[in-house]
């Protein structure tokens, strides 16, 4: 590269984690279902329905045991994840990311080629996002949030496809080195627990029920409640999961004025390196039963193009007026 400049070129694996972490189910299904209308319009209704056709056998050949209308469904949500796992892979292949002086280049595509050049100072912050396959294999997508990057329909603002625990600081160094992550200095009471894994558990009781009521009141359809059951309960067990995990993830950490947040929204796990300058508001948060547990929920509201904010949960009372202390310096 050009003297002075500092590069980043992921390998292409790393850029099949980044799909697997961000792919868009829905995405996919919309992408499918434009195609198909598209292609009827130019090539003909028969073209259309042969599409439509071979994918209801191949639908048949695989639904082995399993009701029509569950298999259709598993299959839609399936090919629609796997079409939006390609077009991710497609629009990130050839990620090419350069540090100049205060300008970050990054490149990527390589059926539609994209350039951005960044002004390092109007990034708002970092953001490292794992789901619970990845966390536990130790990767991270890096994403950033900076005026005009990332903003068109199905676009990434992506930093570092994926980087593993110890490649992380290292790349963060070589391209951003003004930010930096630091470890939970505030954080969630074991006595607060409970209320992580409350949500989760009462989703699972309330699908054992109500599908334990429709296999009692209608045993015609048992296999088939019993199969949307056990479809109804597998995320629910991944969300206790990925709640269990979040209590050993959830907290705020600080550095000189880099601040790092860490939080999990749905299924997602979270964390935000931002400098103080930043951050526009803190909002504390604070339920009864949050009162009784002694603990409450920090709001971070930053500057940024659409309005943002990090919600980290049930930090400890006094570790939250602490963190206040340090913020309002």
């Amino acid at each position: 590269g050009p003297e002075g400049a500092r590069s980043y070129h992921p390998r292409a694996l790393y850029i099949a984690i980044l799909s697997l972490i961000t792919s868009n189910t829905l995405t996919g299904v919309l992408f499918a279902a434009t195609f198909l209308s598209q292609s009827g319009k130019v090539l003909g209704e028969q073209f259309e329905r042969l599409l439509v056709n071979s994918f209801t056998r191949i639908v048949q050949i695989l639904a082995f045991n399993i009701p029509p209308a569950a298999a259709m469904a598993a299959a839609i949500l399936l090919g629609g994840w796997a079409i939006a796992f390609l077009m991710t892979l497609v629009s990130n292949l050839r990620f090419r990311a350069q540090r100049k002086g205060r300008l970050l280049t990054v490149r990527a595509g390589i059926v539609t080629k994209k350039e951005y050049y960044l002004a390092v100072e109007r990034i708002n912050y970092v953001m490292f996002r794992q789901n619970l396959i990845t966390r536990l294999c130790g990767f991270y997508s890096a994403f950033l949030n900076c005026t005009g990057y990332g903003k068109e329909r199905n676009e990434l603002a992506v930093l570092l496809p994926a980087v593993g625990d110890e490649e992380l600081k290292r790349s963060l160094r070589l391209l951003l080195p003004e930010y930096r992550i630091s470890r939970r200095k505030y954080r969630p009471s074991l006595r607060t627990l409970s209320r992580f894994l409350i949500p989760p558990l009462t989703i699972m009781l309330v699908i054992v029920l109500f599908f334990g009521g429709l296999y009692l009141l209608f045993p015609r359809f048992g296999r088939t409640t019993l199969f949307f059951g056990l479809m109804a309960m597998l995320p629910a067990v991944w969300w206790l999961f990925v709640k269990i995990a979040a209590y050993f993830h959830v907290g705020i950490g600080i550095k000189e004025d880099i601040y790092t947040f860490r939080y999990t929204f749905a299924y997602a796990f979270f964390t935000v390196t931002v400098h103080k300058d930043k951050i526009a508001r803190v909002e504390v948060r604070q339920s009864l039963f949050q009162k009784m547990s002694q603990c409450a929920d920090v709001v971070v509201h930053t500057f940024s193009e659409k309005h943002y904010h990090l919600r980290m949960h049930n930090i400890q009372i006094d570790e939250v007026e602490a963190f206040l202390r340090i913020f309002g310096r």
